[in-house]
């Protein structure tokens, strides 16, 4: 095990450190933030369990745009613009819209998600459908 010569980048390492383990002595066995002061957006919508809370369902179209192993990428027109891919096992579009798995990928199909989720795995997407109005 080699020694570091004692450097102006190894001060400043060391000094942080110290201000770091200061301030979470200040604070408590909170940590150095909590959920309501890292992340405010999300923060403000959490229960008492630091889940947020799913405000409203919509139906939203969206494509199924790889599939990959066991997990189909889908993006959803009403969620982050469909920018964001989110997983979805294949098995499940299979039962729930009655496809096979070669008949997914591009496939255009709805279902109804949270579009304020943060995370992709906040969006839930469930009931999903070949047609805007009904689930398959």
């Amino acid at each position: 095990m080699s020694v570091q010569p004692a450097t102006k980048d190894n001060q400043a390492t060391r000094e942080g450190r110290t201000a770091l383990h200061a301030l979470r002595a200040t604070q408590g066995a909170s940590g150095l933030q909590s959920a309501h002061t890292a992340w405010p957006a999300r923060a403000a919508r959490a229960d008492a369990t630091g889940v947020a809370p799913v405000t409203r369902m919509v139906r939203s179209p969206a494509r199924v745009l790889r599939t990959t192993g066991d997990t189909a990428m889908v993006a959803f027109t009403l969620w982050r613009r469909g920018q964001v891919l989110v997983a979805v096992p294949c098995a499940v579009l299979q039962v729930e819209l009655g496809l096979g798995r070669h008949e997914l990928l591009g496939a255009e199909v709805f279902a109804l998600i949270n579009p304020e989720a943060v995370l992709d795995t906040d969006v839930a997407p469930h009931q999903w459908g070949l047609e805007p109005g009904t689930p398959s």
